[in-house]
């Protein structure tokens, strides 16, 4: 802790804003394994951010679309604590 990722993370999405992608078009997305490090990083879990439900054993057609459109409309991924997964 204190090494500065939250800082990171939000001059990042600042950059990308200005530099690179349309905000209208494209969003980052940023997601952590839990709760508890996306809060920090001011993103969503990684089940959230994917739309993905706990329970699922297969991926159905519309859920394949869905992750289709979201990543699809991401101008980039970060995902913090990744030695988690």
């Amino acid at each position: 802790p204190g090494c500065g990722k939250s800082h990171f993370v939000r001059v990042l999405c600042a950059w990308v804003e200005v530099n690179g992608a349309n905000p209208e078009e494209a969003c980052p997305l940023i997601m952590a394994p839990t709760g508890y490090a996306a809060s920090h990083i001011g993103g969503l879990t990684l089940h959230r951010g994917l739309a993905l439900h706990r329970t699922m054993d297969k991926l159905d057609k519309d859920t394949r679309t869905r992750l289709a459109e979201i990543l699809t409309n991401a101008a980039f991924i970060l995902i913090d604590e990744f030695s988690m997964m």
